[in-house]
């Protein structure tokens, strides 16, 4: 298991596309979740999700999306050094090889 930390969630989604279109992992293979409340827009169904039949306007007010990432894959999905230098160069933390 490759795992990392990431401040920021463009940080993580970078690192992720990266993973996908440079080493090939699987995006079904990498889990990304939020380390608090703060990264979360909760579970109401709204917006896009909504199965309405009028298109809904942005209101404002969505969540801020603040917080740190977690990221972490199965290192049998791809080369793990080639992974961590992936996690490294979007300024990942507690990187952690198991």
């Amino acid at each position: 298991m490759l795992s990392g930390i990431f401040d920021t969630r463009r940080e993580a989604e970078m690192a992720v596309e990266r993973l996908v279109q440079q080493q090939g992992v699987d995006r079904a293979a990498i889990e990304i979740k939020p380390l608090s409340a703060e990264n979360s827009a909760g579970i109401d169904v709204a917006g896009a999700d909504a199965k309405r039949g009028e298109p809904t306007e942005p209101s404002g007010d969505d969540a801020a999306l603040n917080g740190r990432i977690a990221v972490s894959l199965d290192r049998d999905e791809t080369d793990a050094h080639a992974a961590r230098d992936i996690f490294e160069e979007f300024k990942a933390s507690h990187i952690r090889l198991t």
